[in-house]
């Protein structure tokens, strides 16, 4: 699947989800490097995506906060 601006928001709130879920859980307000791993093969897992769109959209969300 390619990334466009109809399943991009999709996908970047996905991301958004997972990174809340690993902050709650861990009780503190970053995340390790292994979870945005753990983040990034997930994305590829549930939206058809390559591995280098999943990084960069991981990424750049990273990068904002979150």
């Amino acid at each position: 699947m390619r990334v466009n601006k109809e399943n991009k928001p999709k996908i970047e709130k996905y991301i958004i989800k997972q990174f809340n879920m690993i902050v709650k859980k861990k009780g503190k307000n970053f995340i390790s490097l292994i979870d945005l791993w753990d983040t990034q093969f997930k994305v590829m897992d549930k939206f058809g995506i390559t591995d280098y769109m999943s990084q960069k959209i991981t990424n750049d969300i990273a990068e904002m906060g979150g």
